[in-house]
């Protein structure tokens, strides 16, 4: 018997800003080769449902300046993940779609229209570590989603 979406939902105890900070540490080597950025802001809106209504992420290169690393708008015409200002990175785009594709895994403070700001800083070998583990965590459960809505299509 597999379980219904709602209940793997309720599995998992990763937030939504843990997974969003864990997918930033994992990609930092790639995103910021050679910069020196002391801080990376994750900016969310939930909408009233609580899904996102919008995703951005900025490096803070020297204290004051922002600058727009990548951005994702559902109501854009692509509706994915872009990069801006010479920034990129393929692993993070790749894992910033599966959380958005699966954010409803994700505990979420159900305080509606919330403002989201995940801030990281460069991040330690422990803090690797912690992220490796808890992406791990989340696409196990992606994958047994994924495999629960096979089963409800049949």
């Amino acid at each position: 018997m597999t379980s219904s979406p709602v209940q793997i939902a309720t599995c998992t105890n990763i937030t939504l800003d843990q997974i969003l900070e864990s997918a930033v540490v994992l990609s930092w080597k790639d995103l910021l080769p050679g910069t020196r950025t002391s801080l990376v802001h994750v900016e969310y809106r939930l909408e009233a449902g609580g899904s996102l209504e919008f995703l951005k992420v900025w490096s803070s290169i020297t204290s004051g300046h922002q600058y727009l690393v990548s951005e994702w708008n559902p109501s854009a015409a692509a509706n994915h993940v872009s990069f801006s200002n010479d920034f990129y990175s393929k692993d993070l785009a790749q894992m910033l779609q599966s959380i958005i594709q699966h954010q409803a895994v994700f505990f979420k403070d159900l305080t509606l229209h919330r403002d989201g700001l995940v801030q990281i800083h460069p991040p330690t070998e422990e803090d690797q570590r912690t992220a490796e583990a808890c992406m791990a965590e989340a696409f196990h459960w992606f994958v047994a989603l994924r495999q629960d809505r096979r089963h409800y299509r049949e």
